[in-house]
């Protein structure tokens, strides 16, 4: 079993096996593990700030292979660094930036505004879908939804529309957007769906141990995105290297040889 394909089944078992402690579980345990600061949310956290440092360096690696717009080229690819930039936020405000690790008070007036009293900006009464409920505009931006939506663009739309529509695989090969593979994508399909069953199967279950349940999966999988990112970045570098030290020392073998390659008049 190659790499990639062990990286898959991994994956694939730990998201059944993740969902298996609905079934397997008490509900006190569940309780617990879908709490504030938890094993479950802490692990989302993680796989976030994993994801957030994975693309940073192949942002670095990716010299070379910048992005060419209109009027722009960039030196390295620039859709990198701005996805490791949202991941960090994303592990920020999983943490809510440190507030219960440090200790400090929420200050009066985010204190008002924010549903659960922390800093943070996914709790806000606007990303709670408690303004507007019957606007469908307004229930678009509770975070959960766009959250969701994020993941299923990126890992499930992008990938189809390049593998499908000649005119976007072409557009996203030109500005070298990282399009997520495949397989990602059927796997966030797959923890959708588990997620649906659980809530559908057990109305006992916590809905919000499901939920955090989903959104730490889908870190995971975010993670396992920005891994095969650098991966593939390291990979075209070592290619590229290699090819441009062979020729040199094809040229020394040849001095050391007393001979030269013959050249063509």
């Amino acid at each position: 079993m190659n790499r990639n394909r062990f990286l898959r089944v991994l994956v694939a078992v730990l998201i059944v096996a993740t969902y298996s402690i609905f079934i397997f579980c008490d509900h006190q345990f569940i309780e617990y593990i879908g709490s504030e600061d938890a094993p479950i949310e802490t692990a989302g956290a993680i796989a976030f700030l994993l994801a957030a440092g994975l693309l940073f360096c192949a942002y670095l690696c990716s010299v070379g292979r910048g992005n060419t717009f209109e009027k722009t080229t960039t030196r390295r690819n620039a859709f990198y660094l701005i996805l490791a930039l949202v991941f960090f936020v994303c592990f920020g405000e999983e943490i809510s930036w440190g507030q219960r690790l440090f200790g400090w008070d929420t200050p009066d007036a985010w204190n008002h505004v924010n549903l659960q009293h922390e800093t943070n900006l996914h709790n806000l009464r606007l990303f709670q879908g408690s303004i507007g409920q019957n606007h469908v505009a307004f229930s678009l931006l509770n975070h959960n939804t766009l959250f969701a939506t994020c993941v299923l663009g990126l890992c499930v739309v992008i990938p189809l529309l390049n593998r499908l529509w000649g005119r976007a695989s072409c557009f996203l090969r030109r500005i070298r957007f990282p399009v997520t593979q495949l397989w990602i994508g059927g796997l966030v399909v797959l923890n959708y769906a588990l997620f649906k069953i659980t809530v559908r199967m057990s109305p006992s279950v916590c809905y919000d141990c499901a939920q955090e349940v989903k959104e730490s999966l889908y870190s995971v999988l975010l993670a396992v995105f920005a891994f095969c990112e650098l991966t593939r970045v390291v990979a075209r570098r070592t290619r590229h290297e290699r090819g441009q030290t062979q020729p040199a020392s094809m040229d020394s073998g040849h001095r050391l040889n007393g001979s030269l390659p013959a050249q063509h008049v």
